[in-house]
């Protein structure tokens, strides 16, 4: 029957709207809203006018290029809003890199003042307690070449580029620092 049609070709043809009209000899109302109900878009009954037809088709094809049109919209809305959030994500770890570049320049910075101040301070010691037996002057010797390690590792925090990151753990990201050029320098 015409309403056993529509509802089989409801249940299999989800993926895009058809436009159906029941062409019917039925004239009661039980019949009509029954037809509807199923899922008809339109209902005529017989005998019924050949131009009121062609109009009512033409009325569905229009509704069918609208609900097209809302579809269409609606899944370039769902891939706009997609690379909306992919560009959100790709900005928030952006600026995350760029903060953590700006804390290690200022680390790096900040921290180089006072060691170089040491470095200095230890220099000045060095040669006041310079003799041939003197055991401070070895530990003085250690403490400036760990100050010179320590200046190394700032000075290539200095040097970070955010774009060179190496992956951790799966997803993490940390920066690459750059490599040591050298072995720190030991004062004799």
């Amino acid at each position: 029957t015409g309403l056993e049609f529509v509802t089989w070709l409801r249940a299999t043809c989800t993926s895009r709207y058809v436009p159906v009209v029941l062409l019917t000899a039925l004239t009661d109302r039980e019949s009509l809203v029954n037809g509807l109900d199923t899922g008809a878009d339109d209902y005529l009954t017989k005998p019924y006018n050949y131009l009121e037809l062609i109009a009512r088709v033409r009325a569905l094809f229009r509704v069918k290029q609208l609900m097209e049109n809302v579809v269409s919209r609606s899944e370039e809305l769902a891939r706009a809003n997609q690379m909306l959030i992919e560009t959100q994500t790709a900005l928030l770890s952006k600026e995350r890199e760029l903060v953590a570049a700006r804390m290690a320049a200022t680390t790096a910075h900040n921290l180089g003042q006072p060691i170089t101040s040491i470095m200095l301070n230890l220099n000045l010691l060095e040669r006041e307690i310079a003799s041939p037996e003197g055991s401070a002057l070895e530990r003085v010797r250690a403490i400036h070449s760990e100050c010179d390690a320590v200046r190394s590792i700032l000075l290539r925090l200095q040097e970070v580029d955010p774009e060179r990151a190496s992956t951790y753990l799966g997803e993490s990201q940390i920066f690459e620092l750059p490599e040591q050029t050298a072995a720190p320098s030991e004062k004799s």
